[in-house]
């Protein structure tokens, strides 16, 4: 179930510029694991809907809690957030909590990085950066 878990107050930056970048839709990205101590390799998937109410942007999630901000120019979007979520069975991850900072711009094309801060189920924690790459689908 998908749930509205904030809105967010759009910022819109620039000079006299008439039409902005649109962040609404389906932010589909996928993150490739780099530094870290967690051992997260490989890749995964992330999907985040935004979409217009009124004139704010409310980001949507299944299953994690998220806090953030979109700012918007003419050119670019950015999105920062964290999300914080239980670890799928088996994955010996109790929660996991990313920070993430993103800029899709007129072309639709997503990119940006983060960090992932893991509690392990076993015990301990860790932490791991990543980059991420998409688009902005309808």
């Amino acid at each position: 179930m998908l749930r509205t878990l904030l809105l967010f107050l759009i910022a819109l930056v620039g000079c006299g510029a008439d039409t902005y970048v649109d962040p609404s839709g389906s932010w589909d990205m996928t993150l490739t694991w780099e530094g870290g101590t967690c051992g997260l390799k490989g890749l995964s998937p992330l999907h985040t809907v935004v979409v217009k109410v009124g004139d704010r942007y409310a980001i949507t999630e299944s299953g994690a809690q998220l806090s953030g901000q979109i700012v918007c120019s003419p050119d670019w979007c950015r999105m920062s957030f964290t999300e914080s979520g239980a670890g799928a069975p088996g994955s010996g991850i109790a929660r996991m909590t990313i920070s993430v900072d993103l800029t899709v711009n007129d072309r639709d094309t997503i990119a940006g990085s983060g960090l992932a801060q893991v509690e392990r189920s076993a015990g301990g924690s860790c932490s791991q950066v990543f980059s991420a790459l998409g688009v902005l689908g309808p």
